[in-house]
């Protein structure tokens, strides 16, 4: 009795399934896309797979669940999708992913139709990081500031804070972030903080910094809760 109990409490944990179809802009499929499926409270990952040939992905859940499934595929932003689960079946249809900009890690701009990445800028310094979760970013000089995360110093822009268990970039001393919208990540509207953890490779962020130029922060991998360092790519236009 006790084992047949078992085996109904583990069969109806998992009644759900979370479908998908992963494309690109020009609505062509992405095989092999990396999907995700996060705890939405505390962002740590419980399933990871990958689309198929078709860009169809199939990911199994809890009636009654509430997740976050991240989509990702190289040269492209990731999506973060919160989904709760109120039937066995969970249907995200298409999700379509952002080209990633000229400037992201691994993304070579002469391949991408100038229709969805526009006009290129003036070119921008660059750096790949690894940000200590006590440091924070001086973007106008692509530099870590670490030592007391409570005071990053008159020069940053951006620091890393922690609350609850969760990790944040956090604006500083006039600073601003935003989230890539559009096809062509754009910057949208500014906020004073965005929760980092749970996300991965491909997420990008805008920054305007303290001096009023314009910069981006790639996500290099996928950032854990409680991670002790943060990999990313750093690009400031003049």
């Amino acid at each position: 009795m006790k084992v047949l109990l078992a085996l109904l409490v583990a069969v109806s944990s998992y009644a759900a399934t979370i479908r998908g179809t992963v494309v690109d802009p020009g609505d062509r499929a992405l095989p092999g896309a990396k999907i995700r499926l996060l705890n939405a409270s505390s962002r740590k990952r419980l399933t990871l797979t990958a689309a198929n040939n078709q860009g169809v992905f199939a990911v199994d859940a809890a009636v009654g669940g509430k997740y976050a499934v991240a989509v990702s595929f190289p040269g492209f932003l990731e999506r973060l999708i919160p989904v709760e689960v109120l039937s066995d079946s969970v249907e995200l249809g298409k999700i379509v992913l952002a080209l990633a900009g000229c400037e992201a890690p691994g993304v070579m701009c002469e391949d991408l139709s100038p229709i969805l990445v526009g006009s290129a800028p003036p070119s921008p310094a660059a750096r790949d990081m690894v940000l200590g979760t006590d440091c924070a970013i001086d973007a106008d000089s692509l530099k870590m500031i670490c030592g007391d995360p409570a005071d990053p110093g008159k020069t940053a822009d951006i620091r890393v804070r922690f609350r609850a268990d969760q990790i944040w970039f956090e604006a500083v001393n006039g600073g601003s972030l935003a989230e890539p919208v559009g096809v062509n990540s754009s910057c949208g509207v500014p906020v004073p903080e965005v929760r980092i953890d749970g996300l991965g490779r491909g997420t990008l962020y805008c920054i305007t910094t303290n001096r009023h130029r314009k910069s981006q922060i790639y996500l290099l991998d996928e950032v854990p809760p409680n991670a002790g360092y943060i990999p990313l790519h750093l690009v400031t236009w003049p």
